[in-house]
């Protein structure tokens, strides 16, 4: 099942089940204000893939939506070829291969895939002390989880059995 697939394109996989696996509000309990990630949200989680333990911890805060995970620590654990400029507010590279480059502007509040230019939606991204803090089920659309060509959704239920151990 999993043959063809690298070993980062399962990580995010088990990314996106992080929102499953940490529980989500439903729809109609889920907040229309603005939420600023506090301390007591946060959460420390370790990314599993099978036998392979990541060595990096990824920051992260449960918030009304669901849970989202500090851009930065995702880009060093699955070693992605992308820059992160808090100065710039811009994150650019590629994600998996060269062609599928990856920019994310924060001043434009777009993010663009490919050709694939979009605006974020309140709830996608939020700003830390860290950093910068993307739901995870944003995460997995960028990254390609719930694109059937790329990684496949059916992944998901596979890696939802814990493969995200969090620490309190």
């Amino acid at each position: 099942m999993l043959r063809g697939f690298s070993w980062r394109q399962a990580a995010v996989a088990t990314l996106a089940a992080a929102g499953l696996l940490l529980g989500s509000p439903s729809a109609s309990a889920q907040s229309t204000t603005a939420y600023t990630p506090s301390e007591e949200d946060s959460l420390l989680l370790q990314l599993q893939v099978r036998n392979l333990t990541f060595r990096s911890e990824i920051r992260g805060y449960q918030t009304p939506d669901g849970v989202c995970v500090d851009l930065a620590d995702v880009i060093q654990s699955l070693d992605l070829p992308i820059r992160l400029d808090k100065k710039s507010r811009r994150a650019t590279g590629w994600l998996f291969r060269e062609d599928q480059t990856f920019t994310l502007d924060r001043d434009k509040n777009t993010v663009q895939i490919v050709n694939k230019e979009r605006s974020l939606q309140p709830g996608e991204l939020y700003d830390t002390p860290e950093g910068w803090c993307v739901d995870t089920k944003t995460l997995a659309g960028w990254l390609g989880a719930s694109d059937p060509n790329v990684s496949g959704t059916y992944l998901l239920p596979c890696f939802a059995a814990a493969f995200l151990t969090t620490y309190l």
